[in-house]
């Protein structure tokens, strides 16, 4: 019976440069990974602040309506929250030191010939250390006191 014999190179295993090409393989996978990961748990973080932001600023809105539709002079109430500013431009400048800030008007208008009375709202609310920021605009449609 003759038998077959099994060549040498089957038998040796894996070389050192198979094993140093799947090594460099091996250490890409893991690099992009843990930058994927880095990336996500800083978004996960930059998306938080900005939804409080956003939850701040819807805040606001909410309650200048309440002011606005509750108040017999809501100028007043508006003027001694030391949130607000005087003028449009102020809303941007960083260099003030909060970080919700709101201006409003006075504005009427004519729908349907018919006038309606509010106030056009406008709040910032800045988040990352004033890098960004979120902008709500809104008219609040004031209500006539029964």
């Amino acid at each position: 019976m003759m038998r077959r014999q099994k060549s040498k190179s089957a038998e040796q295993g894996l070389t050192l440069i198979e094993v140093i090409v799947a090594m460099a393989v091996l250490s890409l996978v893991v690099a992009a990974f843990t930058q994927l990961m880095g990336w996500s748990f800083t978004n996960i973080f930059y998306q938080g602040e900005k939804s409080k932001a956003i939850a701040a600023g819807t805040e606001k809105i909410e309650q200048l309506g309440h002011i606005i539709n509750t108040s017999a002079a809501p100028e007043d109430g508006l003027q001694n929250d030391n949130e607000w500013v005087a003028q449009y431009e102020n809303l941007f400048d960083k260099n003030l030191p909060k970080e919700r800030r709101f201006y409003y008007e006075k504005v009427n208008y004519s729908l349907n010939e018919t006038p309606v009375n509010g106030y056009k709202v406008t709040v910032v609310v800045f988040y990352e250390d004033f890098k960004f920021y979120v902008l709500f605009e809104d008219f609040i449609n004031k209500k006539e006191q029964q």
